[in-house]
């Protein structure tokens, strides 16, 4: 009786980690990459790209049935160079994002003040040591992590907040960083900061591929099962909601699809489709 139950903990525990069938929300028409939802799942932030081919960084709101299109953020985040990749905080209160002229993309963070997110400021030189891209951070706002160029591609690194600013970054062992390709890119840290899912694991086309934290050690990267990985298409725009772990779900784009925030998929054991899902409006007003 005693390994009986053992066994059904054990399988219970692997269904916990598993991803449901992803299916499609229709696409809008602006191209939408980056997203980023607030704590509330009630908002999402983006980068959009405009008629001039210059990106910026927008939002969605969710009605109760449907994503609309709230437009550009307010305050100094938008400029003449390219803002991309945004990331909320938990608590709304910090929009992180890169942004740059070409090359290198650095990280920057703009802070809401009620109205719209102002006082951008680039993050300190020991981070900004080289391109960087895609921040990420975990629930609590104390774990940032990003892609970096380390002189044999680019790498995930991670700078944890001292009260005062984000520390001399780390880079991550081998078990995520090593292996399958030299470019770690879409990195994204889970709100409890126990999973760590980036693409460009030296699949073609790109896979989505995930590590897990086990008693504080990280472990070998794999990639994610056929639900999200399918033959034949690349994975990117990857985004999580700050559901509970049981309840979260995963957005993200497929290369046929136009935009991202195409297709989702759910932790099991969830039977319904949650709330929070709906088709993208997209209509772009200039």
């Amino acid at each position: 009786m005693k390994s009986t139950l053992i066994i059904l903990f054990i399988a219970i525990g692997v269904l916990a980690t598993q991803w449901q069938p992803a299916s499609i929300i229709p696409p809008g028409t602006i191209t939408i990459t980056g997203p980023s939802f607030t704590g509330d799942n009630m908002r999402i932030y983006c980068s959009i790209y405009d008629s001039y081919y210059h990106s910026e960084i927008a939002f969605y709101d969710w009605s109760g049935s449907q994503w609309f299109y709230g437009g550009k953020v307010a305050g100094d985040v938008n400029t003449t160079q390219d803002e991309e990749q945004p990331f909320i905080t938990y608590d709304n209160q910090k929009l992180f994002f890169e942004k740059s002229n070409f090359s290198p993309h650095h990280l920057w963070v703009a802070t809401w003040n009620g109205i719209g997110f102002y006082n951008s400021v680039e993050l300190n030189s020991s981070i900004n040591s080289a391109d960087c891209r895609f921040p990420t951070l975990t629930q609590d706002g104390l774990k940032l992590y990003f892609s970096r160029a380390s002189g044999n591609g680019t790498k995930i690194f991670e700078s944890l907040w001292n009260g005062v600013d984000w520390a001399l970054p780390i880079i991550l062992p081998p078990e995520i960083n090593e292996g399958g390709g030299i470019d770690r890119s879409n990195v994204l840290i889970s709100p409890d900061g126990d999973e760590l899912y980036f693409t460009g694991a030296g699949a073609s086309p790109s896979k989505l591929a995930f590590s897990q934290k086990i008693d504080g050690v990280w472990q070998q990267w794999q990639y994610c099962d056929s639900n999200i990985n399918i033959p034949g298409c690349s994975i990117s725009g990857v985004a999580l909601t700050y559901a509970p772990y049981s309840t979260q779900e995963l957005y993200f784009a497929r290369n046929y699809s136009p935009g991202t925030l195409t297709w989702h998929a759910l932790r099991s054991p969830v039977a319904v489709e949650p709330a929070s899902l709906g088709q993208i409006k997209a209509t772009y007003a200039k």
